[in-house]
């Protein structure tokens, strides 16, 4: 059967249609695409239900935004787009409101877009620096300084930073507190236009105490129970030696030495400075060249150890305390007690602990033992003067008595040779007043009807 050429084109086209409707169940031609997201080389994409590929642009899928660049690809992390910088998460969703990136905290609009400058927040005002940054601490913008909270909250009205006290008006502009001065003094008046009374403020680094009526104090004062001192400027001094105290005219009187505390309080009893120990009686004043109780204090004031005190009469360790019964070997000889006498003997100049007890300081002198008859306890020291008087020190726990003992009542200065070193002298003690000073009495009865009186004033 021949065909003509137009019904032979038209067999053709039958055959190609019959093809085409025989295709295998599901297939589709090569350049069609299902509508959604897909994956290629860890690239997102995304087909519009038109079959589209999402391209270029923003395309709100399951109500979240996302953007995708020219070629298609889903974009993340910062990118900018007419001229305002969007925050896109790991899921490709735009991101809005507070987001921490890179520890740094942003604030992204409604709209996405990056927000730069001053943005109220939840009632606050934060401030946003070019980068989108939140901005902490003090920042200076348009020529007035804020202060933003840890939070990046701008404060107002009063509050506290390292410390000391600010103060910003309403609109979080901060005021300068001030020094100012008049007759009386100096104050210090705060921003707000109030000043601090009876009270401790810490000012650019300083402690400053202002009394009553809100005058910076100077000088020497008391606050609760305890003493201070501060310059002439007003800040108050610490952990240092003070030289000098007032007569009640305010005049200076002598130079006794004060140690004032860490915290600027003046310290009393033992104390430990700059490496050595110290010890202030209760007004305060380092004491030096005396015993405390078994340690002696050295010229500077300073805790003696292992060495010869006192006119190298006694020996304390190393933990200060004094050392019984050591002896050294005199640089010189002993004077004689007496003009014609022999030396003193070899327990001259003995210190004797506990209670009150006599020794001999010379062949010619008066010797006893026996415990106190009062409550005060401490030490007798001698020394023996070139006329063969001893000369007496007691050293108690807060005080030290001078003075010379004496013969009263049926004596005379030859009667001091009935008394042997192996006698036993009972002693009586009493505190008493003399000539307007508070004087230590001990008294001896003997057997041959003497009375010693020590009479030995106080010096502290």
């Amino acid at each position: 059967m021949r065909f003509t050429k137009g019904k032979a084109a038209a067999v053709a086209v039958a055959l190609g249609l019959s093809a085409a409707l025989t295709l295998p169940c599901g297939a589709a031609l090569a350049d069609e695409a299902k509508p959604g997201w897909s994956q290629d080389a860890g690239d997102w994409h995304y087909v519009k239900d038109d079959g589209s590929a999402a391209k270029g642009g923003w395309l709100e899928v399951g109500g979240k935004w996302y953007l995708f660049d020219g070629a298609g690809t889903m974009l993340t992390g910062w990118q900018q787009v007419g001229g305002s910088w969007y925050y896109l998460k790991d899921s490709g969703a735009m991101d809005t409101g507070w987001a921490q990136v890179g520890g740094q905290w942003y604030y992204l609009k409604g709209s996405g877009a990056m927000a730069t400058g001053w943005q109220q927040v939840g009632g606050s005002w934060y401030y946003l620096k070019g980068s989108g940054a939140m901005a902490t601490g003090w920042q200076q913008v348009g020529g007035s300084w804020y202060y933003l909270e840890g939070s990046g909250a701008m404060a107002t009205g009063w509050y506290t930073v390292d410390g000391e006290w600010n103060w910003s008006d309403s609109d979080g502009v901060w005021h300068a507190n001030r020094w100012a001065e008049d007759s009386k003094g100096w104050w210090y008046a705060w921003a707000d236009g109030t000043y601090p009374r009876s009270s401790w403020q810490l000012i650019e680094g300083n402690w400053y105490h202002f009394d009553g009526s809100g005058y910076m104090q100077t000088g020497w004062y008391q606050v609760g129970g305890s003493w201070y001192y501060s310059y002439d400027d007003g800040s108050m001094a610490s952990s240092r030696w003070i030289y000098g105290y007032l007569n009640s005219d305010e005049s200076y009187k002598g130079a006794p030495k004060y140690w004032l505390g860490a915290d600027g309080a003046m310290v009393t009893g033992w104390y430990y400075a700059r490496g050595d120990w110290y010890y202030a009686d209760g007004s305060g004043v380092m004491q030096s060249n005396r015993w405390v109780g078994d340690y002696w204090l050295t010229d500077s004031g300073a805790m003696a150890t292992d060495s010869w005190v006192d006119g190298g009469r006694y020996y304390v360790g190393a933990d200060g305390v004094w050392v019984p019964n050591c002896s050294q070997q005199p640089s010189k000889p002993n004077q004689p007690s007496n003009p014609g006498s022999s030396d003193v003997t070899a327990q001259a100049n003995h210190k004797i602990e506990g209670g009150w007890t006599i020794q001999a300081v010379s062949n010619t002198g008066a010797s006893g033992l026996a415990p106190a008859l009062g409550q005060n306890k401490g030490s007798i020291i001698f020394a023996a003067d070139e006329d063969g008087y001893a000369g007496l020190r007691f050293v108690s726990q807060d005080k030290t008595y001078y003075g010379t003992w004496s013969f009263v009542e049926n004596s005379d200065d030859s009667s001091i040779y009935d008394v042997t070193l192996s006698d036993t002298i009972e002693f009586g003690a009493s505190v008493s007043v003399v000539d307007g000073e508070e004087t230590l009495i001990l008294i001896e009865k003997s057997e041959q009807n003497m009375i010693f009186v020590f009479a030995l004033h106080s010096r502290d």
